[in-house]
């Protein structure tokens, strides 16, 4: 909703958690605005972020004051809909349901010209409550959490605490995140900060005492004389450390972001050297640097990852011991995020720059780390990490060994606790290749498999398939098993395992041919064993100089349907005999295929129910405007529902059933919400660390992650409602993603990034794809009938719908996108619609092409509307 006047009249109900605005001027201001919560959608308590969609242009930001309290940090982004203002609001609202004024002072539009003081009141939410009709589903959301959790370190068995402890808390525990922001928000029926879970669901006492200081300050240095009289009620200090993360901007290796803030080293330094016994709460989405944890010996690190919306439950449960955390690492965590090869190749703005505006300039980034992403990269170069791929610690201890090693190359591997206390273990596979022909990375994980709940003293016989393509190398052309010793390394991380058997290849041998697509358009020398030094080629450039080196478009050029002259089918007609479709969509004229061609619009503004969009509704044919949604951790729309961990906790659970049972819950809730498409899992890979939208994806290794979200999508799909697996390809970065264009070799593009999608795949075929807003060696996969038809269609079998992201068409030609087969562009209005129609009429797109996207568009919702 867009007001034209702001007075003392005029409210706006929002969505999310701020229930009211009122404009308290009486003044007309050169720009009007429209406000929703930014950061409570996040459900960080009392670290709201007020995000104002801005008509105008705002030149120059002001000072912003809440309650007369001036916050530290306003920021201005333009996007490619709208301008946005965002205030850190969380300094001062630290309550619910109550107002709160809020005052822009000395703002200047584009011009220069001085904007009147503007004032607003916002109420915050109510606190919400459990509902006792989806007290199930509260369970599996709280299962998922404890499941995700990882144990560090655990020097001396510090951890768990004593069930009454005090606990000495230094950090605003009060903004304690539960996930990221953007596409996989939550928005959950209720959530438990962690202090209420301190008071309502555990035998603990908080020390109120230092909690009121980061009620008052969140930065605040707790000094040593304060610290000496904490150490009467408990000898354990505990710090928390937060970091937010999420779309549209990535993290960076600056203070207060990848680096702790100079408040955060001296309080570190402080705690420390004070407390014998230290534990590090750490609350983030992606790694921080790991250094300051040996250098101020801290003994015990629980990561808790982004982890849902009963993650306060989870993680007090984790403390006092109820829950024996058994999640581990999904990406490495280096010391220094300069250890990662992909550092020097990842364009982020400089720490006094804002984030870029949309086509204002263009990244050239060049992947010359290669096939050597994340864990490979360490091993391979034996370099130290902080904590290796698939680490996490237990409570208890753990024996695995081998049983059996069967003539089809599978496993039985016996895992027993020989500790005191139930859990879980997790069996990581990991194989080794020793020839001397190729290129090939040291390790790579091939199978894993975890545990049920095991008592002391109690065996488990797990049996473990290793299938040829996991083990495969992607050489000369195809995928295959060269000739060499292959051994098979078994543990419980990669650091942590070792040669369980090994078996001979005698001759290379052809797993899957293959034909070329998405191959790169100019040479670039990579990251090899021959070549340990790669260079920083990745660079910003003007935005009309982006893909300067185009690959060559293929046409696609489908057959047009049979003429169909017989009674008006309606879509309900095809929805109960799909034998109709060619002929329902052969009934429709050019102008109706055009408008098939677009999501019917987003449901983001006031009053509508937050949905991403819909299938475009034509009243002809009794189509209907069937909703999909975002939903990668719960269901992203403005009536609260379930809130899982983000995709990065559930790959650090290493649970398959895990990913099954979060896609059954959020199907259910789907479906109970008239949602026919879930816009989600999705998967990129964590080619680096800090890409913002990490934690919206599972893991930097490829297998891990397909396979932890083939599973998701097949829980979805198999109870109700469909999946997309999104985004295709090499999507793995925020920073000017639309104009942003991926330079890949074939290998690193085969073994990684697409092989990431064909173990989904291969899992479970969803009814619908997202390509993705980066251009990639050359082109946009959007208008790439090469990915598209060559790789999806042909070589996955994919007979589902191919869908755009959000606006893609605000840097790639739409018409081309549809002329790829990309069926079905987001967003559309008429516009658009009457765009891609006087393309058809100039004979720049065909029927046939229409129709060929019309045809999956309708078969995609027929499968899954009710």
């Amino acid at each position: 909703m867009y007001g034209t006047t702001t007075n003392n009249d005029t409210i706006i109900t929002t969505r999310g958690g701020f229930e009211m605005i009122k404009f308290l001027t009486d003044k007309i201001k050169p720009f009007d605005l429209e406000l929703i919560d930014g950061d409570s959608s996040e459900r960080v308590h009392n670290d709201r972020t007020i995000t104002i969609f801005v008509e105008g242009q705002i030149g120059e930001v002001g000072d912003t004051y809440i309650d007369g309290v001036k916050v530290s940090k306003s920021t201005f982004f333009r996007g490619d809909q709208d301008y946005k203002l965002s205030i850190s609001a969380g300094e001062v609202m630290k309550e619910f349901d109550k107002e709160y004024v809020v005052e822009l002072k000395d703002y200047k539009e584009i011009d220069g010209t001085l904007v009147p003081d503007t004032k607003f009141v916002i109420r915050t939410i109510k606190k919400r409550v459990q509902d006792p009709k989806y007290k199930d589903d509260d369970e599996k959301a709280l299962i998922a959490a404890r499941e995700s959790f990882v144990l560090l370190k655990n020097k001396d068995n510090i951890l768990p605490l004593r069930k009454d402890e005090v606990l000495n808390i230094f950090g605003d525990v009060d903004s304690f995140r539960i996930t990221s922001f953007g596409s996989p928000k939550i928005n959950p029926r209720w959530c438990p900060s962690f202090v209420d879970a301190i008071y309502d669901y555990s035998e603990f006492t908080l020390n109120e005492e230092i909690h009121n200081i980061y009620k008052e300050d969140r930065n605040a240095i707790v000094d040593k004389e304060t610290l000496i009289k904490t150490k009467d009620k408990s000898d354990i200090g505990i710090i928390y450390i937060t970091r937010r993360s999420g779309e549209n901007i990535d993290n960076r290796p600056i203070k207060g972001e990848y680096y702790l803030s100079d408040n955060e080293r001296q309080l570190i330094k402080n705690v420390s050297e004070v407390y014998d016994k230290t534990v590090l709460i750490l609350n983030c989405g992606y790694p921080t640097e790991m250094g300051f944890i040996d250098e101020y010996d801290i003994d015990s690190v629980i990561y808790t990852g982004f982890a849902g919306m009963l993650a306060s439950y989870a993680l007090v449960e984790t403390l006092d011991g109820r829950n024996n955390p058994s999640g581990k690492l999904p990406t490495t965590f280096p010391y220094d995020y300069f250890d990662t090869p992909a550092s020097k190749n990842f364009i982020v703005p400089d720490e006094n720059e804002e984030n870029p505006f949309e086509k204002t300039a263009a990244i050239k980034t060049y992947y010359l780390e290669d096939i050597y992403v994340g864990y490979r990269y360490f091993d391979s170069f034996d370099k130290k990490v902080a904590y290796c791929f698939g680490h996490g610690l237990s409570y208890t201890n753990f024996n695995i060994e081998l049983v059996s090693f069967n003539e089809d190359r599978s496993l039985d591997i016996k895992v027993t606790n020989t500790g005191t206390c139930a859990g879980k273990e997790v069996i990581e596979v990991y194989v080794k290749v020793n020839q001397d022909r190729y290129e090939i990375v040291n390790r790579s994980l091939c199978a894993f498999e975890k545990s049920k709940l095991l008592e002391p003293s109690e065996s488990q016989i797990i049996h473990i398939d290793i299938d040829e393509f996991t083990i495969a190398n992607f050489v000369n052309g195809e995928y295959t098993l060269v000739k060499g010793q292959y051994e098979l390394y078994v543990g419980n991380s990669l650091n942590n395992s070792k040669v369980f058997t090994s078996f001979d290849v005698l001759e290379d041998k052809t797993v899957k041919k293959v034909n070329h697509v998405g191959l790169p358009v100019e040479e670039f020398k990579v990251l090899s064993k021959d070549n340990p030094n790669i260079d920083s080629l990745s660079r910003k450039i003007k935005y009309e100089d982006r893909l300067s080196i185009k690959t060559r478009r293929q046409e696609f050029n489908p057959k047009e349907l049979e003429p169909y002259a017989g009674e008006t089918i309606m879509f309900d007609d095809v929805k109960k005999d799909e034998s109709l479709l060619n002929n329902f969509i052969s009934q429709m004229d050019a102008y109706e295929l055009c408008v098939l061609n677009y999501n019917g619009g987003n449901h983001w503004h006031d009053g509508e129910d937050g949905c991403a969009g819909a299938l475009a509704q034509i009243d002809k044919y009794g189509i209907k405007p069937l909703e999909v949604s975002d939903a990668s951790a719960g269901i992203n729309m403005v009536k609260p529902n379930i809130g899982f961990p983000q995709p990065s906790s559930i790959g650090a659970t290493f649970n398959k059933d895990i990913a099954y049972m979060i896609g059954k819950v959020i199907a259910t809730e789907s479906v109970e919400n008239n949602i026919v498409i879930n816009l989600g899992p999705g998967f990129n890979i964590h080619r680096n660390i800090l890409n913002g939208r990490n934690a919206e994806y599972y893991s930097e290794d490829p297998f891990l992650s397909g396979t932890m979200a083939g599973n998701q999508g097949k829980g979805l799909e198999e109870n109700g409602v469909g999946a997309t697996y999104k985004h295709m390809f090499a999507n793995n970065a925020e920073t000017l993603r639309k104009s942003q264009e991926s330079i890949v070799s074939e290998r690193a593009l085969r073994e990684i990034y697409l092989k990431n999608f064909e173990y989904a795949f291969r899992t479970h075929k969803p009814i619908s794809v997202m390509n993705c807003y980066n251009a990639l060696n050359g082109i946009y996969p959007a208008e790439s009938s090469e990915l598209m038809q060559g790789f999806v269609r042909d070589e996955l079998g994919f007979d589902g719908i191919i869908m755009t992201d959000w606006f893609s068409y605000s840097t790639i030609d739409e018409i081309e996108i549809a002329k790829a087969g990309s069926n079905w562009i987001s967003d559309g209005d008429k516009e658009h619609i009457d765009k891609l129609y006087k393309a058809y009429e100039e004979g720049k797109i065909s029927k046939a092409i229409l129709q060929h996207n019309a045809l999956h568009v309708i078969k995609a919702f027929i499968k899954f509307y009710k």
